[in-house]
């Protein structure tokens, strides 16, 4: 699973720095501490390993902590522009029939709740730890999206490995 890698890591290597954006930096330790975190909160929210959970987040270190954290609970991403207009996002969101999304407070007006989960990571309580589940190598992991020759989007999907 990919975040076994970050959590050797964490052990081997807890002050070092496992991501730089800009002027914020985070320590391997930081890293897993803030993946399982988010992961617990997607929990509360009712995310389950199989679930599709769309990140609309700009490009920066909460983005991958996202990844991560999907990843830890055997959930994949779809990963959202935050530079396309609502109805695109509307749309990519129904392909994918994400029931989760995570973003912040400034990108949260571009999402139609339909139904949907918004996590806004910039306001959140973070809870006490959950057992996750068990994931495998053979779960999903990130769903991109190609609009092909007739211009709806269509996820195309990776796994863990």
């Amino acid at each position: 699973m990919i975040t076994d890698i970050i959590y050797k890591n964490a052990l081997i290597y807890p002050e070092k720095k496992a991501l730089i954006c800009g002027d914020r930096a985070v320590t391997y330790n930081d890293l897993r501490d803030e993946t399982e975190a988010l992961s617990d909160l997607l929990i509360d929210y009712g995310a389950v390993s199989g679930n599709i959970i769309g990140v609309l987040l700009y490009t920066n270190i909460d983005f991958v902590i996202a990844m991560l954290s999907a990843a830890h609970i055997g959930a994949a991403i779809a990963p959202l522009n935050s530079s396309l207009p609502n109805d695109a996002i509307e749309r990519l969101l129904n392909a994918v029939d994400a029931k989760h999304i995570l973003t912040v407070s400034t990108l949260s007006k571009k999402i139609d709740p339909n139904g949907r989960k918004i996590i806004c990571i910039d306001h959140q309580e973070f809870s006490s730890p959950h057992t996750k589940p068990a994931v495998n190598n053979d779960e999903l992991f990130i769903l991109t999206m190609t609009s092909g020759s007739t211009g709806d989007p269509k996820p195309i999907a990776l796994s863990q490995k």
